[in-house]
């Protein structure tokens, strides 16, 4: 959601660049970034078994 929209204020502002200037200007809803964080936690505590490692013989 952030990509998409700061590509969606570089167009209108011209720039066609997406930028720190125009990321850091982007809100966000709170529901996105909960679901960031939980995406984020998941990846970093994958469940027994599910951690893409080979398992022990």
């Amino acid at each position: 959601m952030l990509i998409r929209e700061a590509a969606l204020d570089a167009v209108a502002s011209g720039s066609e660049r997406i930028t720190k200037k125009i990321m850091n200007q982007i809100v966000l809803p709170r529901v996105s970034e909960e679901s960031y964080r939980n995406k984020r936690k998941r990846r970093r505590n994958p469940p027994p078994g599910q951690d893409g490692g080979a398992e022990a013989s």
